[in-house]
């Protein structure tokens, strides 16, 4: 694609990408002693990638040789790889790329109503970046910070596609109700899943804190620093149908940058997902314990005062910790008692990006059960380890996660 027709003596130096528009200098050819001439000038040029049109073209009087173009302010690899300012998205929407097969009709209106929402809240969607299908995405710099969770953004919509082939799509077996509004219900069950697809250890007792009832299918999972990931067997049976949406949402590119995803059911008064935000990397407290060996022989008075001093340092620590609980306990009631909490409604075929460093709640207000398409996206390449059908996989957000093959067999990645 050129962005210019060719103009003899004219050569381009200098180029910076801001909002996915394309900035690049357009200079003279010149004798060497005559670029440094404050009578020489270049010009600026303004391609917009998404649109694939010259938007201007305009004289700078540079005084020599134009060498660098950048935008420092918003980042300093602006010299050599894209940038974004972070500002709210127009009112153009997504661009046209992220428009695709998969699209419901109407779908615009319904991504404009959510918008719309968020920005009478007082929280207008904002995007880092687009992913590889011209869909916005928010980057770590929009979710995360020292303020308020109120200060961040909550939500950003993106598409409101056709579930209606999903819902319909034939997932396990050959049988006329085997499509997604009616899944086997033994698939929900982990004793099946263990045999059938593959048994995750390590994430119960933090399911039944945090969502107590919620049925769950993993089909990707990764470890908590993403070094590892997986793909689980019951992906390939899914993928004919999930993969399409998933083209459409991502692109060809970042598509392959999942490390997680899940297929979530919520049964009405069965089931809710409780105040909680993304680990982000970091670890629960953890009670340590600290030996030192004494080559020297102690006084039994001295043993006993060491003793006291170390149960006196743990009742500490247990009080720290039942204290600390409270205190988020305590917390968590505040958000709700002093309105803070914000209602995002999530209409059935509405793609979203949630800010899930920001404390949420999850709640199926409605008279059938809901099933959630759930999707972790990294903003960097993440190779994948295929599982065999009856694999076990070790899951600790402080230890990582490893997986065992149907023989107990070590799965590396």
């Amino acid at each position: 694609m050129a962005l210019t027709a060719p103009e003899g003596g004219k050569f381009l130096k200098g180029l910076a990408v801001l909002d996915d528009i394309a900035y690049f200098g357009v200079s003279t050819w010149a004798p060497r002693d005559v670029r440094a001439s404050p009578h020489h000038a270049c010009e600026i040029a303004a391609y917009d990638l998404t649109a694939g049109r010259l938007i201007w073209r305009r004289r700078v009087e540079t005084g020599g040789l134009l060498n660098v173009i950048a935008a420092p302010h918003l980042g300093k690899e602006g010299s050599y790889r894209g940038v974004y300012s972070g500002a709210p998205l127009d009112e153009r929407g997504p661009p046209a790329a992220g428009a695709g097969g998969m699209v419901a009709a109407g779908g615009g209106a319904a991504v404009g109503a959510a918008v719309g929402r968020l920005e009478r809240l007082g929280y207008p969607p904002q995007a880092s970046g687009y992913w590889s299908s011209g869909l916005p995405f928010m980057g770590l710099d929009l979710k995360a910070g020292h303020e308020p969770w109120w200060a961040h953004q909550l939500q950003l919509p993106l598409l409101h596609v056709d579930v209606a082939a999903a819902k319909a799509s034939h997932w396990m077996r050959p049988a006329a109700d085997a499509h997604l509004a009616s899944l086997p219900p033994e698939v929900w069950d982990p004793a099946h899943q263990a045999a059938s697809n593959a048994a995750m250890t390590g994430r119960r007792a933090n399911m039944d804190r945090f969502k107590p009832g919620v049925d769950a299918i993993v089909l990707m999972f990764s470890s908590q620093d993403l070094s590892k990931v997986f793909e689980f067997p019951y992906y390939r049976l899914f993928a004919p149908t999930l993969e399409p949406l998933l083209l459409e949402i991502l692109g060809p590119i970042d598509i392959h940058n999942i490390v997680r995803l899940q297929l979530a059911r919520m049964r009405p008064g069965a089931a809710e997902i409780r105040l909680h935000q993304a680990a982000a990397g970091l670890h629960a407290a953890r009670v340590a314990s600290q030996q030192q060996r004494h080559e020297q022989q102690q006084s039994q008075q001295q043993q006993q005062q060491q003793q006291q001093q170390q149960q006196q340092q743990q009742m500490q620590q247990q009080r720290q910790l039942r204290q600390q609980s409270m205190k988020q306990q305590q917390q968590e009631q505040q958000l709700e008692l002093d309105g803070r909490c914000v209602r995002l409604d999530a209409p059935e075929g509405l793609v979203f990006e949630l800010n899930n460093r920001v404390a949420h709640r999850v709640s199926n207000l409605g008279s059938a059960e809901r099933i959630h398409l759930v999707v972790d996206v990294a903003e960097q390449p993440a190779p994948r380890t295929a599982l065999a059908p009856g694999s076990v996989c070790h899951y600790s957000s402080a230890r990582g996660m490893d997986c065992l093959g149907p023989g107990g067999e070590p799965v590396a990645p």
